[in-house]
């Protein structure tokens, strides 16, 4: 039987009880205040928060960002929430800081900004999707663009061709005005290949980012991969045409800068023309030079201030074919003028002069072409 001094201690004890254990689970756990580098405070306003800002309105507004930002974020994203999983678990209880209705709400949204699940992937694609398509179509229609100016082109290629080989029929001279009009046409359009290679190299980024995402990579490839290739395909036709006509573009400005054009008139050696026939015998075989070699002025003098040598040279010209890589396959043989520097020395205190030597053979530039069919080659 209790003693009534032992109830109404029991009755104290229990009142006591019942006013302490409330105030034993208030407030929120130490660590939510922890505003230090590593503190939650500091992961959640500072990290979590912002990460997942980023990631949720990649997702609900693709369009806002360029595709290669929504790549890496969604490539990173499943290694992202790992990680940041991870580091939550470093606290017991982190929904314990969560104390309002509108603080709880906002952890549910945070959690699930870090699911990576099936409805995760989908919306991850589907974002994807939605900035991909104007992405590619843009593309295509760049590509399609330079298609029709090259086709323009090529249509043009064809009537200074016909031109050409008129005028070296007629061995009759070319204005190259409208060869100069073909090149400044082709300098328009070639931007675009730069242009189109960065959405190429785009698209090459996509896939390797992608690799860290196995489920993006595989959507990519699947509904992409086939469509980037055509387009691929079509760029380097492209490329390759704009080549080709630069290389037409090449040929036709030797040939207005040659057809119909003679080897100018100039002094000929008279003198000098002994030497020059000798000295230059190789050089005028190999260019199947015509007859008449042109000097430039009589045989200078002069003394070499180093070593007091007396120093005579002979500077001028003569027609002939031009270099094999100024050549065309299947067009007329291209000739122009040639430079020729030659000297000989007599050494200081010595009476003998050394034989004549080559110093330079310089074939002309571009606007120094001749016809070679109106060239004198003699017998």
């Amino acid at each position: 039987m209790f003693s009534r001094y032992s109830l109404l201690e029991g009755a104290t004890i229990t009142v006591l009880g019942a006013l302490l254990l409330p105030l034993a689970g208030c407030g929120t756990p130490d660590y939510c205040e922890d505003q230090g580098p590593n503190g939650f405070d500091t992961f959640r306003n500072k990290e979590w928060i912002p990460y997942c800002q980023e990631f949720e309105t990649r997702l609900s507004d693709p369009l806002s960002y360029e595709l290669t930002d929504l790549t890496d974020t969604f490539s990173d994203f499943p290694e992202k929430s790992a990680e940041m999983k991870k580091q939550l678990s470093a606290w017991e209880e982190p929904e314990a800081c969560f104390e309002t209705k509108m603080e709880q709400l906002e952890l549910r949204r945070l959690e699930s900004c870090l699911e990576y699940d099936a409805e995760t992937e989908s919306k991850i694609q589907r974002a994807w999707e939605i900035r991909a398509n104007p992405w590619i179509e843009d593309y295509e229609k760049k590509v399609k663009r330079l298609q029709r100016q090259l086709g323009d082109l090529k249509i043009e290629a064809t009537r200074i061709e016909e031109k050409v080989t008129q005028k070296f029929d007629l061995n009759a001279p070319m204005d190259n005005k409208m060869v100069l009009e073909f090149g400044a046409s082709i300098s328009e359009v070639e931007p675009q290949i730069s242009a189109i290679d960065k959405a190429k190299l785009d698209y090459e980024r996509f896939v390797s980012s992608s690799m860290a995402n196995p489920s993006l990579n595989t959507f990519i490839e699947e509904n992409y991969g086939e469509k980037i290739q055509e387009i691929l395909k079509e760029h380097e036709d492209n490329r390759f045409a704009i080549a080709k006509l630069r290389g037409q573009e090449r040929y036709f400005t030797y040939a207005s800068n040659t057809v119909g054009k003679k080897c100018i008139e100039g002094p000929s050696a008279r003198k000098e023309d002994k030497i020059l026939r000798k000295v230059l015998k190789e050089e005028l075989s190999k260019k199947k030079a015509g007859k008449t070699i042109h000097v430039s002025d009589k045989i200078t003098k002069s003394t070499d201030e180093e070593t007091s040598a007396q120093v005579e040279t002979i500077k001028g010209f003569f027609c002939g074919t031009r270099a094999e890589e100024n050549q065309f396959d299947g067009k007329p043989e291209m000739c122009s003028q040639h430079h020729f520097e030659v000297k000989r020395i007599r050494p200081a205190g010595e009476r003998r002069w050394k034989d004549w030597q080559v110093v330079e053979v310089k074939e002309g530039e571009v606007t120094e072409g001749v016809d070679c069919s109106l060239l004198d080659r003699g017998k």
